[in-house]
């Protein structure tokens, strides 16, 4: 996952059988505060870092973005990088 925002995705994922594993990429660590906070349970790994900067040799099966600014019109650019 690029960004975890509420962690429903991730959620669902993790209960999902098919699902080995989930990894989300988390630009802000004070996202992660407050998910903790208010919901007490990430699901999931994560690792912070900007998704766009983010490298691994690991192979994914599918990459999810849930990015919030990417439905922002001043942020094209960065929609067209992800995809």
């Amino acid at each position: 996952m690029a960004g975890y925002g509420l962690g429903l995705v991730q959620y669902y994922l993790t209960k999902n059988k098919k699902v080995t594993s989930v990894t989300t990429i988390e630009k802000y660590p004070a996202v992660m505060k407050e998910v903790r906070r208010v919901y007490k349970k990430i699901y999931g790994d994560v690792i912070i870092k900007d998704f766009y900067l983010f490298k691994s040799t690991q192979k994914y099966d599918c990459i999810i973005g849930d990015i919030w600014e990417d439905i922002m019109e001043d942020s094209l650019r960065d929609y067209n990088k992800f995809i």
